[in-house]
Protein backbone atom coordinates (compact mmCIF):
# COMPACT_ATOMS: atom_id res chain seq x y z
CA UNK A 1 0.00 0.00 0.00
CA UNK A 2 1.24 3.50 -0.76
CA UNK A 3 1.89 6.19 1.41
CA UNK A 4 1.18 9.40 0.60
CA UNK A 5 4.35 11.79 1.68
CA UNK A 6 2.24 15.42 1.55
CA UNK A 7 -0.87 14.21 3.28
CA UNK A 8 -1.46 17.75 4.32
CA UNK A 9 -0.75 19.13 0.56
CA UNK A 10 -2.96 16.28 -1.10
CA UNK A 11 -6.03 16.89 1.42
CA UNK A 12 -5.69 20.65 0.45
CA UNK A 13 -5.62 19.78 -3.57
CA UNK A 14 -8.93 17.75 -3.07
CA UNK A 15 -10.74 20.29 -1.15
CA UNK A 16 -9.66 22.55 -3.75
CA UNK A 17 -11.65 20.59 -6.67
CA UNK A 18 -14.61 19.91 -4.26
CA UNK A 19 -15.63 23.22 -3.44
CA UNK A 20 -16.94 23.95 -7.37
CA UNK A 21 -17.22 20.32 -8.70
CA UNK A 22 -19.78 19.14 -10.98
CA UNK A 23 -21.37 16.66 -8.67
CA UNK A 24 -23.54 13.29 -9.38
CA UNK A 25 -26.07 11.56 -7.75
CA UNK A 26 -28.56 8.84 -8.85
CA UNK A 27 -31.62 9.34 -10.01
CA UNK A 28 -33.95 8.37 -7.88
CA UNK A 29 -36.49 8.42 -5.37
CA UNK A 30 -34.55 8.98 -2.45
CA UNK A 31 -30.33 9.09 -2.57
CA UNK A 32 -30.75 9.31 1.35
CA UNK A 33 -31.30 5.17 1.18
CA UNK A 34 -27.80 5.09 0.29
CA UNK A 35 -24.58 3.79 2.15
CA UNK A 36 -21.17 6.21 1.77
CA UNK A 37 -18.24 5.67 2.61
CA UNK A 38 -14.69 7.37 2.05
CA UNK A 39 -10.98 6.31 1.92
CA UNK A 40 -9.40 9.15 3.73
CA UNK A 41 -5.59 10.25 4.23
CA UNK A 42 -3.97 10.20 7.91
CA UNK A 43 -1.44 12.27 9.18
CA UNK A 44 0.84 9.44 8.33
CA UNK A 45 0.00 9.21 5.15
CA UNK A 46 -1.72 6.21 4.69
CA UNK A 47 -5.61 5.54 4.19
CA UNK A 48 -8.51 4.95 6.37
CA UNK A 49 -12.09 3.65 5.64
CA UNK A 50 -14.92 5.55 7.13
CA UNK A 51 -18.69 5.71 6.97
CA UNK A 52 -20.33 8.77 6.52
CA UNK A 53 -23.06 8.80 9.75
CA UNK A 54 -25.19 10.96 8.00
CA UNK A 55 -28.29 10.87 5.25
CA UNK A 56 -26.85 12.33 1.67
CA UNK A 57 -29.80 13.47 0.48
CA UNK A 58 -28.70 16.12 -1.83
CA UNK A 59 -25.26 17.23 -3.69
CA UNK A 60 -24.63 19.78 -1.78
CA UNK A 61 -24.74 17.77 1.94
CA UNK A 62 -22.40 15.75 -0.17
CA UNK A 63 -19.85 18.36 -0.89
CA UNK A 64 -19.94 19.23 2.68
CA UNK A 65 -18.68 15.75 3.67
CA UNK A 66 -16.44 15.47 0.99
CA UNK A 67 -14.76 18.83 1.45
CA UNK A 68 -14.77 18.36 5.17
CA UNK A 69 -12.96 14.64 4.72
CA UNK A 70 -10.93 14.98 1.75
CA UNK A 71 -11.20 11.35 0.57
CA UNK A 72 -9.22 9.81 -1.77
CA UNK A 73 -11.73 7.22 -3.22
CA UNK A 74 -16.04 7.73 -2.54
CA UNK A 75 -17.96 4.99 -2.71
CA UNK A 76 -21.67 4.05 -2.13
CA UNK A 77 -23.32 0.79 -1.60
CA UNK A 78 -24.97 -0.76 -4.43
CA UNK A 79 -27.84 -1.33 -1.99
CA UNK A 80 -30.96 0.89 -0.62
CA UNK A 81 -31.19 0.83 3.13
CA UNK A 82 -34.00 2.56 5.58
CA UNK A 83 -31.24 3.52 7.77
CA UNK A 84 -28.13 3.59 5.60
CA UNK A 85 -26.50 5.28 8.91
CA UNK A 86 -27.00 2.02 10.86
CA UNK A 87 -25.82 -0.51 7.92
CA UNK A 88 -22.02 -2.25 7.99
CA UNK A 89 -20.52 -4.41 5.59
CA UNK A 90 -20.48 -7.82 7.30
CA UNK A 91 -22.67 -10.63 5.64
CA UNK A 92 -26.40 -11.00 6.81
CA UNK A 93 -24.89 -15.22 8.17
CA UNK A 94 -23.06 -13.34 10.91
CA UNK A 95 -25.47 -13.83 13.69
CA UNK A 96 -24.48 -10.59 15.68
CA UNK A 97 -24.77 -8.95 12.34
CA UNK A 98 -28.33 -10.28 11.80
CA UNK A 99 -29.76 -9.16 15.23
CA UNK A 100 -28.43 -5.97 14.48
CA UNK A 101 -29.61 -5.70 10.89
CA UNK A 102 -33.42 -6.75 11.71
CA UNK A 103 -33.41 -4.14 15.08
CA UNK A 104 -32.03 -1.25 13.46
CA UNK A 105 -32.42 -1.50 9.96
CA UNK A 106 -34.60 -2.33 6.91
CA UNK A 107 -32.80 -3.74 3.25
CA UNK A 108 -35.20 -2.07 0.45
CA UNK A 109 -34.06 -2.98 -2.78
CA UNK A 110 -30.37 -3.38 -5.10
CA UNK A 111 -28.84 -2.03 -7.93
CA UNK A 112 -26.43 -5.15 -9.93
CA UNK A 113 -22.74 -3.82 -10.71
CA UNK A 114 -20.45 -6.26 -13.42
CA UNK A 115 -16.89 -5.27 -12.61
CA UNK A 116 -14.15 -5.26 -15.02
CA UNK A 117 -11.10 -4.54 -13.11
CA UNK A 118 -9.83 -4.30 -16.81
CA UNK A 119 -10.00 -1.66 -19.74
CA UNK A 120 -11.15 -4.07 -22.06
CA UNK A 121 -13.82 -2.15 -23.65
CA UNK A 122 -14.60 -4.81 -26.11
CA UNK A 123 -15.91 -7.14 -23.56
CA UNK A 124 -17.42 -4.63 -21.26
CA UNK A 125 -19.66 -4.17 -24.58
CA UNK A 126 -20.03 -7.59 -24.90
CA UNK A 127 -21.55 -8.26 -21.27
CA UNK A 128 -24.02 -4.91 -21.62
CA UNK A 129 -25.68 -6.46 -25.50
CA UNK A 130 -25.69 -9.93 -23.79
CA UNK A 131 -27.77 -7.96 -20.68
CA UNK A 132 -29.73 -6.28 -22.93
CA UNK A 133 -30.39 -8.95 -26.28
CA UNK A 134 -30.76 -12.30 -23.73
CA UNK A 135 -31.97 -10.94 -19.94
CA UNK A 136 -34.38 -8.18 -21.49
CA UNK A 137 -32.83 -5.10 -19.42
CA UNK A 138 -33.78 -2.00 -20.40
CA UNK A 139 -30.40 0.54 -21.79
CA UNK A 140 -32.49 3.23 -19.66
CA UNK A 141 -31.62 1.42 -16.71
CA UNK A 142 -28.42 0.83 -17.77
CA UNK A 143 -24.70 3.07 -17.38
CA UNK A 144 -21.20 2.30 -17.31
CA UNK A 145 -18.53 4.18 -15.07
CA UNK A 146 -15.22 4.28 -15.32
CA UNK A 147 -13.58 3.34 -12.10
CA UNK A 148 -10.36 4.79 -12.03
CA UNK A 149 -8.49 1.45 -13.05
CA UNK A 150 -11.44 -0.01 -15.41
CA UNK A 151 -14.73 -0.48 -15.75
CA UNK A 152 -18.33 -0.82 -14.39
CA UNK A 153 -21.90 -1.96 -15.74
CA UNK A 154 -24.59 -0.75 -13.29
CA UNK A 155 -27.72 -1.46 -13.31
CA UNK A 156 -30.33 0.34 -11.34
CA UNK A 157 -32.73 -1.10 -9.05
CA UNK A 158 -32.22 -4.68 -10.52
CA UNK A 159 -33.92 -6.42 -7.73
CA UNK A 160 -37.00 -5.00 -6.21
CA UNK A 161 -39.05 -7.58 -4.40
CA UNK A 162 -42.30 -6.80 -2.76
CA UNK A 163 -43.24 -10.06 -1.82
CA UNK A 164 -40.63 -10.81 0.94
CA UNK A 165 -41.71 -9.30 3.70
CA UNK A 166 -38.94 -9.78 6.00
CA UNK A 167 -36.50 -7.63 5.20
CA UNK A 168 -33.50 -10.30 6.08
CA UNK A 169 -34.76 -13.17 3.87
CA UNK A 170 -35.50 -9.78 1.51
CA UNK A 171 -31.52 -9.60 1.61
CA UNK A 172 -30.94 -13.12 1.02
CA UNK A 173 -33.21 -13.42 -1.77
CA UNK A 174 -31.44 -10.56 -3.36
CA UNK A 175 -27.98 -12.04 -2.61
CA UNK A 176 -28.83 -15.34 -4.16
CA UNK A 177 -30.28 -13.91 -7.43
CA UNK A 178 -27.11 -11.54 -7.96
CA UNK A 179 -24.85 -14.82 -7.49
CA UNK A 180 -26.92 -16.30 -9.53
CA UNK A 181 -26.52 -13.78 -12.26
CA UNK A 182 -23.11 -13.39 -11.88
CA UNK A 183 -22.64 -17.22 -12.34
CA UNK A 184 -24.76 -17.09 -15.63
CA UNK A 185 -21.97 -14.62 -17.02
CA UNK A 186 -19.43 -16.96 -16.22
CA UNK A 187 -20.59 -19.59 -17.42
CA UNK A 188 -21.00 -17.84 -20.72
CA UNK A 189 -17.10 -17.08 -21.09
CA UNK A 190 -17.37 -13.26 -20.24
CA UNK A 191 -14.27 -12.00 -18.76
CA UNK A 192 -15.11 -9.89 -15.76
CA UNK A 193 -14.34 -9.78 -12.04
CA UNK A 194 -16.28 -12.59 -10.27
CA UNK A 195 -14.35 -11.20 -6.90
CA UNK A 196 -14.02 -7.60 -5.77
CA UNK A 197 -10.58 -6.84 -4.01
CA UNK A 198 -8.91 -4.29 -2.69
CA UNK A 199 -7.25 -2.84 0.34
CA UNK A 200 -10.44 -2.21 2.25
CA UNK A 201 -12.78 -5.18 1.16
CA UNK A 202 -13.01 -8.10 -0.33
CA UNK A 203 -16.43 -9.45 -1.16
CA UNK A 204 -18.09 -11.22 -4.35
CA UNK A 205 -19.40 -8.93 -7.70
CA UNK A 206 -23.11 -9.75 -6.90
CA UNK A 207 -23.22 -8.99 -3.21
CA UNK A 208 -25.96 -6.82 -1.28
CA UNK A 209 -23.16 -4.65 1.13
CA UNK A 210 -20.78 -4.18 -1.96
CA UNK A 211 -19.50 -0.88 -2.51
CA UNK A 212 -18.79 0.53 -5.34
CA UNK A 213 -16.90 4.50 -6.99
CA UNK A 214 -19.23 7.55 -6.97
CA UNK A 215 -19.21 9.37 -10.53
CA UNK A 216 -17.61 12.58 -10.21
CA UNK A 217 -15.31 11.73 -7.99
CA UNK A 218 -11.78 11.79 -7.58
CA UNK A 219 -9.75 8.18 -7.29
CA UNK A 220 -6.20 7.62 -5.37
CA UNK A 221 -5.03 7.53 -9.08
CA UNK A 222 -5.58 11.33 -9.36
CA UNK A 223 -8.24 10.70 -12.08
CA UNK A 224 -12.18 10.80 -11.93
CA UNK A 225 -14.66 8.61 -11.87
CA UNK A 226 -16.97 9.24 -14.62
CA UNK A 227 -20.27 7.70 -16.09
CA UNK A 228 -19.60 7.18 -19.45
CA UNK A 229 -22.26 6.65 -22.50
CA UNK A 230 -21.79 3.48 -24.33
CA UNK A 231 -21.40 4.78 -27.66
CA UNK A 232 -18.57 6.64 -26.30
CA UNK A 233 -16.71 3.41 -24.06
CA UNK A 234 -14.28 2.71 -27.11
CA UNK A 235 -13.19 6.36 -27.59
CA UNK A 236 -12.92 7.08 -23.89
CA UNK A 237 -9.59 8.90 -22.26
CA UNK A 238 -9.95 9.34 -18.65
CA UNK A 239 -9.75 12.74 -17.21
CA UNK A 240 -6.44 13.28 -14.86
CA UNK A 241 -7.26 15.93 -12.37
CA UNK A 242 -4.29 16.07 -9.75
CA UNK A 243 -1.15 13.87 -8.73
CA UNK A 244 -0.73 12.45 -5.34
CA UNK A 245 3.24 12.06 -4.22
CA UNK A 246 3.73 8.71 -2.69
CA UNK A 247 5.84 5.92 -1.90
CA UNK A 248 6.40 2.32 -1.10
CA UNK A 249 6.58 0.97 1.62
CA UNK A 250 10.27 -0.70 1.84
CA UNK A 251 8.74 -3.52 3.23
CA UNK A 252 6.18 -3.70 0.40
CA UNK A 253 8.15 -3.38 -3.02
CA UNK A 254 7.87 -6.11 -5.10
CA UNK A 255 10.45 -8.09 -6.03
CA UNK A 256 11.05 -6.91 -9.56
CA UNK A 257 11.55 -3.58 -7.58
CA UNK A 258 14.64 -5.02 -5.66
CA UNK A 259 16.11 -6.44 -8.76
CA UNK A 260 16.18 -3.19 -10.79
CA UNK A 261 17.61 -1.59 -7.67
CA UNK A 262 20.21 -4.10 -7.52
Amino acid sequence: MAVYTQPDKAREKIRDYYRDADLWLPQEKNPSWRVFKFDVITDEGKTRFVNIKDRVDSKETLRQHLIQRAPLNVYWMVSNWMNPTKTRGKTYDDEEDGRYHADKNHFLFSDLVIDFDHKNTEEVEKVWDYLVEEKGIKEEDMYIVYSGGGYHINIDQWYRNRDIAHPIEREKHAYKQMQKMCEELDNQGFEFDYKVQNDSYNSPTGDTRRVRKLPQTITKYGNLSEVIPKSNLHSYSETKVMEFQTKTPQNQRTLEELKIKA
